[in-house]
């Protein structure tokens, strides 16, 4: 397993970031999204898995990003 994904994997998931930024901006109205805190919690989630931690003892990658997708979920809901 490499250590960073390929040009292709990386591609697709901005790409998939960018649809999802887009439906959030579309449905806009339908929801009570904070747009704001949407963007800094996405912002964290990515700087996260950036500087991850390889630990010594079972070779685990710890990051917050799991810990940003949670306060998304309880404070911007579905």
């Amino acid at each position: 397993m490499t250590s960073r994904p390929t040009r292709a994997a990386t591609t697709l998931m901005f790409v998939a970031i960018l649809g999802a930024l887009a439906a959030a901006v579309a449905t806009d109205g339908m929801a009570d999204w904070d747009l704001g805190l949407l963007a800094t919690l996405t912002t964290l989630s990515i700087i996260s898995d950036l500087i991850a931690v390889q630990t010594r003892v079972s070779r685990v990658t710890v990051s917050a990003s799991f810990l940003t997708i949670v306060i998304g979920a309880v404070f911007l809901g579905g």
